[in-house]
C-alpha cells in the first residue's frame, strides 16, 4: 500500500470512529490502528475493536464502534471522510511523549514511534557514510552530538537513551522524540559533513540517509523528508 492509500485508510478509521469515540482516546485509537492494524486485511477488525474497549463500555458501544469500522472498511464511497487527522496524532504523540491514558499495547517492542525508526535510520546511514569516508571525523561526530544534546530540548530519559546509542549504537531507539528536535540534530550534522568533506559529499551523505530512511515500512507514516 502506498502512502496516499494509507491516508485514505486512516481517514475512514478515523470517521468511523469519530462518531464514537473523543479527543484523547480517539487520537489513542487511531495510535492504535496505525501501530497495528494499518497493514492489515479488514478481518483483522473484531480484535482492534476489542482492543479499544476498556472496562466501562458497554456492549452497544463496541457494536456500534464494530459496524462504523466495517461499513468503512468494506463500503468506503458511502460515508464522507473527515480530513486526514495525522498531524494531530503526531502532535498529541508528542504532548504526552507516547504514555497513553486509555490504550496499552505501546509498552512493548512493537510500540516505538514511527519517526524514532526513521530518525535512527538516518542517523546510522550519516554515520557509517562519514566512517567510511574518514575515521577522525566519525569520531568528531559522535563528539559533536554530546556537546550539543545537553543544550537541545530532551527529557532525562531521551538524553540517556540518545547518548548510550551515540556509544555504541547497537540497540534500537525507542523513545519517542520531538520532530524540531530530530531535524536540528540531523541539520547540524550535516553541516559537520560539509565542514569535513565539503558541501558535494555532504549532500550525497544525506541523500543516502533519506533514501534508506525512505525504504522502511515506517516512511508510509513518518516521511522522512520532514527531518530536513
Amino acid at each position: 500500500m502506498n502512502k496516499n492509500g494509507i491516508a485514505e485508510k486512516r481517514r475512514r478509521i478515523y470517521s468511523a470512529l469519530a462518531h464514537h469515540l473523543k479527543h484523547d482516546r480517539l487520537l489513542e485509537a487511531l495510535w492504535l490502528w496505525e501501530q497495528k492494524y494499518a497493514l492489515t486485511s479488514g478481518l483483522e477488525l473484531r480484535k482492534y475493536v476489542s482492543e479499544l474497549m476498556t472496562e466501562n463500555d458497554s456492549p452497544q458501544l463496541k457494536s456500534a464502534i464494530y459496524k462504523s469500522l466495517t461499513k468503512a472498511t468494506y463500503f468506503p464511497g458511502e460515508s464522507e471522510l473527515l480530513p486526514d487527522p495525522y498531524n494531530e496524532m503526531q502532535q498529541y504523540r508528542e504532548r504526552c511523549h507516547g504514555k497513553f491514558k486509555f490504550i496499552s499495547p505501546f509498552d512493548n517492542q512493537a510500540s516505538i514511534p514511527f519517526s524514532t525508526t526513521i530518525f535512527q535510520r538516518c542517523l546510522e546511514v550519516i554515520f557509517n557514510q562519514v566512517k567510511r569516508n574518514n575515521v577522525i571525523a566519525y569520531q568528531h561526530l559522535a563528539q559533536k552530538a554530546k556537546i550539543i544534546l545537553p543544550g537541545m530540548e530532551l527529557n532525562e530519559a531521551q538524553q540517556k537513551e540518545l547518548t548510550s546509542w551515540l556509544d555504541n549504537q547497537n540497540d534500537s531507539l525507542r523513545l519517542l522524540y520531538p520532530e524540531n528536535f530530530m531535524s536540528a540534530l540531523v541539520s547540524s550534522f550535516y553541516k559537520v559533513c560539509c565542514e569535513q568533506f565539503g558541501p558535494v559529499t555532504a549532500d550525497k551523505i544525506l541523500a543516502k540517509a533519506i533514501e534508506d530512511a525512505d525504504e522502511l515500512e515506517e516512511a508510509k507514516f513518518f516521511n522522512p523528508h520532514r527531518l530536513l
